[in-house]
């Protein structure tokens, strides 16, 4: 058993109303997925003509103590980079990933003052949370998540992971995968380049129990009430893995 026998169904099709004013809670989007580094690599940018910005010569490198600091480079119009930042070069994928909406207040005043004042990212209306999704090996091959891992995330054990189970729905093409906590990423954007949304989410139980999953994972305290219901579905969980793996797990504790 896993949470896929638990919470059934598990993804569910938009309404009309939810696909006019998307994304919804819980919808699957694809997202420009970031890997991130260890150390992040930076783009430094050499211009070398005082009266030409059009052309550059570039190098990328580790990030150092010494970053963020004073340049004695000529700077690059269209890069618009200030003193004290940085330029990072970022390796990204297209992937799908959960949309958490959050409630954004934005102040009709203060948008109309903004603008004029070059800050009209200090209130971004089309802000998201997003949760990527990443892939299961296929027949113990691929570059997915192996089976002995999988068999943990289904019951929950890794606070960090989402179990996501294949959907028996054709019209829903999702495929074994793990949602990773541990990657979350802010989206500021609903244009297509960035957030392409699909007619369909996880099921409100699914979304709930994978709210529980980010708090327990960050530690924040859940309500009373919700904290027993979904510590119940741990248990449950945890009573159903196989008994080789609970052997291992048993030993690795020792």
């Amino acid at each position: 058993m896993g949470l896929s026998q638990i919470i059934q169904p598990f993804y569910r099709k938009l309404t009309e109303e939810e696909n006019s004013n998307p994304p919804a809670q819980g919808q699957i989007c694809s997202i420009p997925g970031i890997f991130p580094d260890t150390i992040p690599q930076v783009i430094e940018a050499h211009r070398h003509d005082k009266r030409d910005h059009s052309e550059a010569d570039f190098n990328i490198r580790n990030l150092k103590e010494t970053d963020y600091g004073p340049k004695d480079t000529l700077p690059i119009k269209n890069l618009n980079i200030k003193s004290g930042e940085e330029l990072l070069a970022v390796r990204s994928k297209r992937r799908p990933a959960i949309i958490i909406r959050p409630d954004t207040y934005i102040s009709a005043a203060v948008a109309k003052m903004l603008p004029s004042m070059g800050k009209k990212h200090l209130q971004q209306p089309d802000t998201f949370i997003a949760l990527p999704l990443f892939s299961a090996q296929v027949d113990g091959a691929g570059t997915g998540f192996p089976s002995k891992m999988i068999c943990r995330i289904k019951v929950l054990m890794y606070p960090q992971y989402f179990y996501v189970p294949p959907s028996n729905d054709k019209s829903i093409p999702i495929k074994e995968g793990v949602i990773r906590l541990d990657r979350i990423q802010v989206i500021v954007s609903r244009d297509p380049a960035v957030l392409q949304m699909r007619k369909y989410a996880i099921s409100g139980d699914a979304l709930e129990v994978l709210l529980c999953q980010l708090m327990r994972w960050l530690n924040l305290p859940m309500h009373p009430d919700i904290k027993k219901d979904y510590d119940a579905i741990l248990a449950l969980l945890g009573e159903t893995l196989p008994a080789d793996i609970c052997a291992e797990d048993k030993a690795e504790k020792i």
